[in-house]
């Protein structure tokens, strides 16, 4: 028990340390400092999921280019043998998942930086957990602690079991101080990292599953395309519309992988949209014309980088069909023949054939709407009305036809 607690702590640790040096800032001796400058040459922002199986949990080696700083002197003379700094560093983290709803400490350090002969490149490429330099500067961890206010074996379990650190924000704020051990006044950095990977990407309209395709039927052959998902300012999504035919594919994953209406170009797997849309109409070019009669299956993918590599989501696959104009007038005929039943019950089959039937006042005639009492409803509220009429529990007094 205590082994398996210590391996976890460790590691941990070690993800957290390679986390750290993301974020270092440098500067001169107690001479010299206001010399010192650190840039930032790159940090990559864009990504989304940060997984342990892309570093050596033993070292913190990785292969992953995440950020890349550069420390220098407006002078050569600046550099030397007596430059000494110190960095402390506090790390605070907000992890809701672990019950962390607001900045808690997870831990604290001090390093100190030695025989600095030059400008120092670091990358996190460059950095291992053995490292007692970088470039000719020599490192030395001075002080290292974990706070109580973290339980680290929630956290630790959650790593090693997602294999990522989880979704949340994480704080890193570095103060320089000279030989001296005094803080150098504007010689400091805060850089905050939020990790919120995307978890759900669900379809809104057009359609649904094949069984209630009737139901999803749509009038339009250019559809406007809606969905839903988690906020992720790094993704990038795409569509690919294709058509779904019964008689050629088993499923409508065979349909969506064959040849796509949308991309018209079919060496594009799915057609990119524009950043931050949840909503997209069919194109007018570059995309096969939408058929009245036939169905089609549409998905979305979402793109991200992860430390990992690029990661690809799939939304459910929905199918959808653009009725005709003989669907129309099925539909409009099933309508008016439930219409019609509707008012058989409530009038009676005796008067409704008077009034129906052949021959009759109406023949022919359709239903546009309903009042009950003066005020105007729709069939579903006529139909409690028409089972108490068939029970015997209500009757009606009088019906009022009306020609429009």
């Amino acid at each position: 028990m205590f082994i398996t607690k210590g391996l976890k702590l460790l590691k941990t640790i070690n993800f957290f340390y390679i986390l750290i040096l993301s974020a270092f800032i440098f500067s001169g001796n107690t001479d010299k400092e206001a010399t010192f400058r650190l840039e930032e040459e790159f940090f990559n922002e864009d990504i989304v999921g940060y997984y342990i199986a892309a570093f050596d949990l033993a070292t913190g080696v990785s292969n992953v280019l995440m950020f890349d700083y550069v420390i220098e002197s407006s002078s050569t003379d600046n550099y030397g043998d007596d430059v000494e700094l110190f960095i402390e560093f506090d790390i605070k983290i907000q992890v809701p998942s672990i019950g962390l709803n607001s900045y808690t400490t997870l831990s604290s350090g001090k390093f100190k930086i030695t025989q600095v002969y030059g400008p120092l490149h670091f990358r996190n490429t460059d950095l291992n957990l053995s490292n007692t330099s970088i470039g000719s500067a020599l490192i030395d961890v001075v002080d290292f602690s974990l706070d109580d206010d973290v339980n680290i074996d929630d956290l630790s379990s959650v790593i090693l079991q997602t294999g990522k650190i989880p979704n949340g924000s994480y704080f890193f704020d570095f103060r320089l101080k000279d030989s001296n051990d005094d803080p150098i006044e504007g010689a400091s950095i805060s850089k905050t990292i939020d990790v919120y990977e995307p978890s759900f990407l669900d379809l809104i309209s057009p359609g649904g599953d094949i069984a209630d395709s009737l139901e999803t039927s749509i009038f339009s052959s250019y559809p406007v395309f809606s969905w839903n998902s988690d906020s992720c300012s790094a993704c990038s999504y795409s569509i690919r519309v294709c058509e779904y035919n019964s008689e050629e594919h088993s499923n409508l994953s065979d349909a969506i992988d064959d040849i796509a209406s949308f991309p018209l170009d079919q060496s594009e797997e799915f057609y990119e949209l524009p950043q931050n849309i949840n909503v997209f109409q069919y194109p007018v070019s570059n995309a096969s014309d939408l058929e009245m009669g036939k169905l089609y299956a549409w998905q979305i993918k979402r793109t991200y980088e992860t430390t990992v590599g690029v990661n690809d989501n799939y939304s459910p696959i929905f199918v959808f069909k653009i009725m005709s104009p003989d669907d129309i007038a099925v539909e409009s005929s099933q309508s008016d023949t439930d219409v019609l039943s509707l008012v058989k019950e409530l009038i009676g089959e005796s008067q409704y054939n008077q009034l129906f039937g052949p021959g009759g006042q109406l023949e022919g005639y359709s239903v546009s709407s309903f009042s009950l009492n003066g005020i105007e409803v729709n069939e579903e509220a006529l139909k409690p009305i028409a089972r108490d009429i068939s029970d015997g529990k209500k009757s009606l007094l009088e019906t009022i036809i009306v020609d429009e």
